[in-house]
């Protein structure tokens, strides 16, 4: 599936309105399509009168995302196994002018909508941000999370909505990112993340300045160099690969020059143990 097809990103203005860090959900975490450990079956939903109707599923879906296209000539796919970190069993329901997953509670996993216009938009915050919402609350989506971010890519809009771990912290693992044309009344891309808090906590969690010099004992670091730190989620990296659930930590940046220019390390520090959960470095 191609991404953002037939539109070219423009300038990223992220909107000052922003009232959490941008999710940190991976390109890889959102381009990746597949389903891990999956079965497939194909199934015909007017053969079984206990399967729900997935065409006029389809239907309200795309309808609630601003498409107008009729829904027709539906193909399901019942899958089983892993999808952006959600677990269960879900259909995956193709049509001409898009694609839709979703699991067995009926909930939205991903929508795509393969064929659309998109042109530079005059740039109206409270305009989008009141469609964004809109659309957002007709979703089979949770209703629990909030709108945290609102990016201005040019010809499209992205948005985030994240669930509040506790006052003023949210969780970008469990998360939803829509992108959206024409003002917010018209989404293209919806996914669903779902990495949950996994974690054991203490009533006090570790200062900045203890996560601090915890990342420079274990990388061994030089703190002349550290530029930021704030508080977010990660997924562990364990033996190269990143788990399957989310834990506060401690993002700690440094940037180092170098003759090549700035070579940024981004460390995570478990927000209660001080265990090292993982890195990311920027040539």
């Amino acid at each position: 599936m191609v991404f953002i097809s037939g539109c070219a990103k423009g300038n990223v203005q992220e909107s000052t309105a922003s009232v959490a860090p941008e999710p940190t959900v991976s390109d890889a975490e959102w381009n990746n399509s597949s389903i891990e450990e999956s079965q497939t079956t194909t199934l015909n939903y007017k053969e079984s009168v206990t399967e729900p109707n997935y065409e006029e599923l389809a239907a309200d879906i795309a309808l609630a995302c601003g498409s107008e296209e009729i829904i027709s000539d539906i193909n399901t796919t019942k899958i089983t196994g892993n999808k952006y970190g959600i677990y269960g069993d879900f259909v995956e329901i193709q049509y001409e002018y898009g694609d839709i997953i979703v699991d067995e509670l009926g909930m939205l996993v991903s929508y795509s909508l393969l064929d659309y216009d998109c042109t530079e938009i005059d740039y109206d915050e409270d305009k989008i941000r009141t469609n964004i919402l809109e659309i957002y609350h007709k979703l089979p989506l949770p209703q629990e999370y909030v709108l945290t971010s609102l990016i201005n890519a040019g010809d499209y809009i992205e948005a985030y909505f994240s669930r509040e771990i506790t006052d003023g912290i949210y969780s970008s693992h469990e998360a939803v990112k829509m992108l959206a044309v024409s003002d917010g009344k018209r989404v293209i891309e919806c996914r669903r993340f779902n990495y949950p808090l996994q974690q054991e906590t203490s009533d006090v969690p570790l200062t900045q300045a203890v996560a601090l010099q915890k990342a420079l004992d274990f990388k061994q670091l030089d703190a002349e160099y550290f530029v930021q730190g704030e508080i977010s989620t990660v997924r562990p990296i364990m033996e190269g690969k990143a788990e399957m659930f989310s834990k506060l930590a401690w993002i700690l940046k440094f940037d180092y020059p170098t003759d090549a220019g700035v070579r940024s390390i981004v460390i995570w520090i478990d927000l209660y143990s001080g265990e090292y959960l993982g890195e990311d470095r920027t040539a």
